[in-house]
Parts: C-alpha cells; structure tokens; sequence
C-alpha cells in the first residue's frame, strides 16, 4: 500500500538507527593515570609555593660541608691544575651550580698562596670569564688560586639588577661568603690575601658584597659595572673599579642601555656611584693622571686604602683586553700579586 505522503509502504522504509554504544568504562588503569596526574600537579604547586618563599627570605639553606678535594686535578692549556670549588646548597637552584678552581702546578708544602674570586658576568659562564681574562695563564705566571664560581641561571643579584637572582632575591652574598671560608680553611691558601673581581653583572656584584663583608677581602675590583646596591662598604679596602667610555650597555653616564630596558634596570652615572662610594669611606680629594687613553683617577681613603677608578676611551663592554691595558695584569698589579 502506498502511503498518503508518497513515501511508499511502511515495509519499505529504511530501518530506525541503531542504539548509540554503551559509554565506555574507564578501567583501574586509566584512573590510577589520571589520579597521578593530579596529584602530579598538586605537589608542583606546593614545591613552587615553597620555592619562592624559600627563595625571598635572605637565609638561604645551610652550607655543605666540604672537606678538600680529592679528584684529580686535570691541566689548562696554560699549565694551571683545575679542579672543582666547594658546593654550596642553594635555597633555589635554578641550574647546576658549578665552581672553576684553576690553581698553579707543583705547590710546595707550607707555601700559602692569594685567592682570587672572579665572578662572571651575566649571561656568561666561568670558563667563558677564564677565558676572556687568560686568567689560567695568569695564575701560573704569577702563582695564586683562581675560584671562578658559577650562578643561578647566568646572573647575580646585586641589589638593583639582574635576571633572575635578582627577581627571585637569590642571597647570592652568602654563597659568596661561604666559597671563601671553605678555601680560606685549606692549606694552600693565605687567609689575609683574599680578592674579589667581578665583570659587569658580576662586577656589580662586588659592588654589593663589600656592603656587608668587605672585611673579610683584602682587595676588590669591579670592571665593566657599576653600583647598583644603593649601599656602602662596611670597611675600607683597595678598591678599583674600571669602565669603558664607549660601553653602551653600562653606559659611563648612567641611563637605560637597550640591556638596561629589557632587565628593568637604569643605571647610575659611574662618577655620581664613585663620588658616593669615597665619600662613605672618608676619602681625600682625588688626583688624576692621563696616559694615552688611560685616565686614572686617585683617592686615598679611611685607613689609607687606596681606590681608583680608571677610565678607558674608546673601549666597549667587554674585558679589557689591549696591549695599552691588559685589564687582568692591571688588576692584579693593583692587588700587589706578582
């Protein structure tokens, strides 16, 4: 029979669709995933909390305890043995943290040798600081140990900048602190000789440590950077800072360098932290001397400790390295290591 609408027999329409499936059960292993996933998350949350609470308090954790080294010292192209500094625990290890030790070959029993802490720049490494500087070289010419440690995530928080430490407020003074009283303990080294030398981001980081443990340096030099701590020593040492006049990414004259405006950061002119600096310390009116593109200016402050601030024209932001100021010579002359 036909139907009224025109769509032909009742047998000869097409068959109702079939029942949608039953949802499919999640079995015991699909669960277990997704409950680990979860607590997975969870415990991440809980590790960030704990990290940038760790990480904004001024008390990192305790110290490791190291005794001297027993590895086997391996040889620099320039002959100097290297080998690892102590560790420290960080409060926020944002990388491995790793600590250049480069010391000159054949140390006679009884002889105590200066302790150089170099502090690289930012983003840049020990190895890379080593380098630019041919502080290898150095320390077998002029017999003295080099410890070149590394810092969270390429940067030092010196106070007013940069990266990360900055950000996170690493208490990158205290590792400072603890590297130099774990070395000052071992043998081979001279307790009243200790220096520190920091390029650009770690040169600003000088800055910031003679703030609250210049007492414990026999000496100290910022080259390419500048003070951005806002505060002043806590004792009168020698102190040298070097700039280039043609540094555009921490301009002599202070102000925002392209580096400065992506850090967040603008920078003092270099004369106005010199001025601040010598007057904290009861300095005596500078002197100044030109030789070439060299100018030196000359303050003798509390206690007699000589500070200078050489000035380099033409030169960028980089390590000193021309024959008219060869920075790591100039820097050691300073400390009085022959």
């Amino acid at each position: 029979m036909t139907s009224p609408f025109g769509l032909g027999s009742q047998d000869n329409l097409p068959p109702p669709p079939p029942p949608p499936p039953p949802p499919r059960r999640r079995g015991p292993l699909s669960g277990a995933l997704i409950a680990a996933a979860v607590v997975g998350v969870l415990l991440l949350v809980v590790v960030a909390v704990g990290v940038v609470r760790n990480a904004r308090t001024e008390t990192p954790r305790r110290p490791v305890a190291t005794s001297t080294t027993t590895e086997p010292p391996r040889r620099s192209a320039a002959g100097a043995d290297v080998t690892s500094c102590p560790a420290y625990e960080q409060s926020f290890p944002l990388s491995p943290l790793g600590c250049t030790q480069l010391s000159p070959p054949n140390i006679r029993d009884g002889e105590r040798l200066p302790l150089v802490v170099l502090l690289h720049g930012f983003n840049t490494s020990p190895s890379e600081e080593i380098g630019a500087g041919s502080w290898d070289a150095a320390v077998v010419r002029r017999r003295f140990v080099l410890a070149a440690p590394e810092s969270n995530a390429a940067s030092w928080n010196a106070g007013g900048c940069c990266g990360l430490s900055k950000s996170m407020q690493i208490d990158d003074v205290a590792r400072i602190r603890h590297l130099i009283e774990e070395l000052s303990r071992r043998p081979q080294i001279d307790p009243s000789r200790i220096y520190l030398v920091g390029d650009s981001n770690g040169g600003m980081m000088t800055y910031r440590f003679l703030c609250r443990d210049a007492h414990r340096l026999a000496g100290a030099a910022s080259i390419e950077g500048t003070r951005v701590s806002g505060c002043t020593p806590n004792a009168a040492i020698p102190f040298l800072h070097v700039a280039g006049l043609a540094d555009m990414t921490v301009p002599f004259e202070g102000g925002q360098s392209l580096a400065a405006w992506v850090l967040g950061v603008t920078f003092a002119p270099v004369e106005r932290s010199m001025e601040q600096f010598t007057v904290a310390l009861d300095c005596a009116e500078p002197s100044e001397s030109k030789a070439g593109n060299v100018t030196t200016t000359r303050w003798v402050c509390r206690d007699g400790a000589p500070v200078q601030l050489v000035t380099l024209a033409g030169w960028g932001h980089a390590w000193p390295t021309p024959k008219w100021y060869p920075a790591t010579e100039q820097v050691l002359d300073f400390f009085g290591i022959t």
